[in-house]
């Protein structure tokens, strides 16, 4: 890549480019997956980066190391792998999916996912019937690879089926707004349950599932309804902004009992919700939803230190590559300059979190003292591969598609 078109990259200087693509390099080089073979926790992820960045740099080098890792994937999935999206066989279907999608692979997965559509269907099923419609871990998910399915073969009934048990499951209001409870946290070993507005195993994750079953214009009428609702509990959650540094708390308020803290993080926090905010806008073509999601962003902007932002590591799920990833989505999405700078704050930062002697390019990702403190961790959702496919974000004028998994648009 030339130095033209270096100094074309958005508001990135040579210099930082070129310690961004040093610091992916050495990444790609240290990686491993510690036998794990899914898409937000092992070697699909990793496969996703060689991709991403072989069509970068136009390397065939690290195009054949992502191919390989696909062929390891395909044989190693066996009856122990789990269902999930997060770490097992749903996410590992979307994302094959996703990259023959966008052109990295070019094979026919009908065979293999007809096999599979089943056993999904009968796990998801499962697990609505004990209430876990989880996105990460439960049937959420699940439902994602059959929304990007029904892309390549007609999945209606059991997306239909998903929107049934959802409807069961739900509590509605007088005002019509709409909760799901959900298990919020082991406390003494008995289970807290409660209502999560987050995106990573929140509601803040129904409302964009049930924005791509609404773009897809499957059962149209009914899920209409499931995302209003849905959307209009997050919405009576917001904080008094006179008295609170967000919008909105961790939890609903009912859950969050007075605590009313928050973070900046994809997982938890107001990212999170906006970003869901401004994709049911953009399905429904609500602006006045649009506006309020652009409004939560802009006042997330003022948030840059790490103790008030509650942050501790650069990975992606409650890191600096995380916050900088949805920052850069968003200045894609709304062409405002205030979010192409923050997220190239954020960028510099996960550099300087790379100070670790003994760490996979310097990372670590943050953990307890009391659970054996930061970790090496290679994945894409917590560890060093969602650091370098950020990374390669910060350093590319288009968006890269690979921040779909993340349900950030």
């Amino acid at each position: 890549m030339d130095k033209k078109t270096i100094e074309s990259i958005s508001y990135i200087s040579p210099d930082s480019f070129n310690s961004m693509n040093k610091k992916i390099n050495e990444i790609l080089d240290l990686h491993s997956n510690d036998g794990k073979i899914g898409l937000l926790n092992g070697k699909l992820g990793t496969a996703f980066l060689f991709f991403y960045y072989s069509r970068f740099f136009e390397s065939s080098g690290h195009y054949n190391k992502g191919v390989v890792l696909i062929e390891e994937i395909i044989n190693e999935i066996n009856i122990n792998t789990p269902h999930t999206f997060c770490s097992g066989i749903a996410g590992i279907a979307w994302g094959l999916l996703h990259l023959l999608e966008n052109n990295f692979i070019d094979a026919d997965m009908d065979h293999l996912l007809n096999e599979i559509d089943p056993y999904l269907y009968d796990t998801m099923i499962k697990d609505l019937n004990i209430g876990n419609w989880d996105f990460l871990h439960g049937a959420s998910g699940v439902c994602l690879y059959f929304i990007k399915r029904h892309k390549h073969k007609d999945m209606s009934k059991y997306i239909h089926h998903y929107l049934i048990q959802m409807d069961r499951l739900k509590e509605k209001s007088e005002n019509g707004s709409i909760k799901w409870e959900s298990l919020i946290s082991i406390k003494d070993g008995n289970p807290f349950r409660g209502y999560n507005i987050c995106l990573s195993h929140g509601m803040a994750s129904l409302a964009i599932i049930f924005s791509k079953i609404y773009v897809q214009r499957i059962d149209t009428d009914f899920v209409e309804k499931l995302l209003k609702g849905t959307i209009q509990y997050i919405l009576d959650q917001q904080l008094d902004g006179n008295k609170a540094d967000a919008y909105f708390p961790l939890h609903s308020l009912e859950t969050s009992r007075g605590n009313v803290a928050s973070r900046l993080a994809w997982c938890y926090g107001d990212l999170g919700v906006a970003a869901s905010l401004f994709i049911a806008g953009n399905a429904t073509k609500n602006e006045t939803l649009i506006s309020k999601a652009i409004e939560i962003f802009l006042f997330s902007l003022k948030n840059k230190t790490h103790a008030v932002c509650g942050i501790r590591d650069a990975g992606f799920c409650h890191g600096t590559s995380g916050v900088a990833s949805i920052y850069k989505r968003m200045y894609y999405q709304t062409n405002l300059d205030e979010f192409n700078i923050a997220a190239n704050y954020w960028f510099n930062e996960t550099l300087n979190f790379a100070n670790y002697d003994d760490g996979i390019a310097g990372f670590k990702a943050w953990k307890r003292e009391e659970d054996g403190g930061p970790k090496n961790e290679y994945s894409l959702l917590e560890g060093s591969t969602g650091i370098g496919l950020s990374l390669l974000s910060a350093i590319s004028d288009n968006p890269l598609n690979w921040d779909e998994c993340l349900l950030l648009y």
